[in-house]
């Protein structure tokens, strides 16, 4: 199952919208603290004052006046003390140093310590008795580090951060879809610039996104275009090695000729060999040309069977020669027609002949068929000859491939008649295969559509 990058980007969004509206109110939260805080420290005379009093009322009542001095308006931003005539705290609690270097008779006007020590305000307490109590306010440092940036930019902090949940969010997706990216450009570059060696990460290429799918593509790409250069080298050498020959023959054939005008054995080999190298750069030139259709190309309907006959009347005074019979076997339905350019089918099926003739033993029977199968129409051309190893069914229809060893043009040709065969039939949208005859022998398999009647067009 793929999973598409989709899914990731709207995940993220989704956490986008989330975090920034979680941090919002964790964000919202603090501030209203810090707010509270702030109008407390900015104003705690009314706070102090309504706690002096709550304190007077339950000064006799021990446990009372526990609960006031610990759970009060102003225990959130602070500590509250209340100390006794002897110095002390009337809940047994040690007293920070800087309440005890001050001077507690002072006004809670005068009890602010300069900054930046802790705001310290007390107020003097005088019981029934006569005894005089001091409560004691220390405002405590902001809790959260986060105040002091609302020192600076109060509201303005929620859409920083805001901008730091997008930032990390932004990060995550670049670590997901960004980097993999820079990495698939880096590999394609070096592809670019021939080093198709260079491959791309395992990581990447199990990926099951379009990502992974792009990385798959791009390997397989290119694996396909070092292929092709290796081909391509082969081409070029085969080609090279096939005009050797007939130049080095002919180089001798002249130098005979030019120690004796009179050599008409050498004349004629100059002729022959004339004869080799342009039937070599006519097929190359061919093969090169129908890797694409051409404007030359005139595709009209073609009867296969009158094609077929044809060619095998052609063939017959070959056939008769080496004693080969030609056995046709078309199809009773009727003539099949299909739409392409007659001369190059006829090319491919005086090829698959001239093929098929070359390696037949004498006595020996070659089989050509014709049958509608569905949509397209099957052509079977069918020899007795040796055939050939299963390993190289498919390597026939590569240019300048030879299976016999002294690659012989008297028995292999230059290798260039089924690879034009396969040409024609792609540029026809058909295909071709090769599978060993019964009992021995090469059996070449063509399939091409057929043409669809005029009424099942409209």
């Amino acid at each position: 199952m793929m999973y598409s990058l989709f899914w990731k980007f709207w995940a993220a969004m989704l956490l986008a919208v989330l975090g920034t509206f979680v941090t919002s109110a964790l964000v919202m939260s603090q501030w209203q603290r810090f707010e509270s805080y702030a109008q407390a420290q900015g104003r705690p005379h009314v706070l102090l004052q309504t706690l002096a009093g709550d304190i007077e009322r339950v000064l006799h009542d021990p446990q009372a006046l526990q609960v006031v001095l610990e759970n009060n308006a102003m225990s959130e931003f602070g500590q509250v003390y209340l100390i006794d005539p002897t110095g002390a705290d009337v809940l047994n609690r040690p007293i920070p140093a800087d309440i005890t270097m001050s001077d507690p008779t002072r006004s809670e006007e005068m009890g602010a310590t300069p900054a930046p020590a802790p705001l310290i305000l007390a107020r003097a307490i005088r019981a029934d008795n006569g005894a005089q109590y001091f409560m004691i306010f220390r405002f405590d440092w902001p809790r959260h580090p986060v105040w002091v940036l609302f020192r600076w930019f109060g509201l303005t902090w929620v859409l920083i951060a805001s901008l730091v949940v997008s930032g990390l969010v932004s990060a995550w997706l670049a670590t997901i879809v960004v980097r993999p990216i820079k990495k698939l450009v880096a590999a394609s570059d070096r592809h670019g610039r021939g080093e198709f060696d260079a491959r791309i990460e395992q990581n990447l290429l199990l990926r099951r996104d379009e990502i992974g799918e792009l990385s798959r593509q791009l390997s397989t790409s290119a694996k396909q275009i070092e292929t092709l250069m290796h081909r391509q080298k082969d081409f070029l050498r085969d080609v090279s090695h096939e005009v050797r020959t007939p130049l080095a023959r002919l180089q001798v054939a002249a130098e005979s000729v030019e120690l004796d005008p009179g050599d008409d054995r050498a004349v004629a080999q100059i002729q022959r060999e004339v004869e080799v190298i342009d039937q070599l750069v006519q097929d190359i030139l061919h093969l090169s040309r129908l890797d694409r259709v051409q404007p030359s190309h005139h595709f009209e309907p073609v009867s296969l069977t009158h094609l077929l006959t044809e060619c095998i009347e052609s063939a017959e005074p070959l056939a008769s020669r080496k004693q080969v019979a030609l056995k046709p076997h078309f199809d009773a339905e009727g003539p099949l027609r299909v739409r392409g350019v007659s001369v190059l089918l006829q090319r491919a099926v005086d090829n698959l002949l001239t093929n098929a003739l070359r390696y037949s033993p004498a006595q020996s029977t070659i089989e050509v068929a014709c049958q509608r199968e569905g949509s397209v129409c099957c052509v079977q051309i069918g020899d007795e000859g040796p055939g050939v190893p299963s390993e190289n069914l498919q390597t026939i229809f590569e240019p300048f491939v030879r299976l016999d060893a002294a690659r012989q043009r008297e028995t292999g040709g230059f290798g260039l008649g089924l690879p034009l065969v396969r040409r024609i039939v792609e540029l026809h949208q058909g295909s071709i295969t090769a599978c060993r005859n019964h009992p021995s022998g090469l059996r070449l398999k063509v399939w091409l559509p057929l043409e669809r009647p005029l009424e099942e067009t409209v």
